[in-house]
């Protein structure tokens, strides 16, 4: 169906309307690699000086 693109923008915004993927992240895999090490996270400072 040619030229259908406001059928399809209209489908896109039914759907976004009664679910909430379109706001789901994935889950950051550093955080839960450290999380489940049990270390901290480092502050931007400690970086710093432990990159150097």
């Amino acid at each position: 169906m040619p030229c259908e693109e406001d059928l399809l923008v209209e489908v896109a915004a039914a759907c976004q309307s009664v679910t909430d993927w379109h706001t789901r992240r994935p889950a950051d895999p550093v955080a839960a690699q450290l999380r489940s090490k049990g270390s901290p996270r480092l502050s931007a400072e400690d970086a710093t000086v432990h990159s150097a």
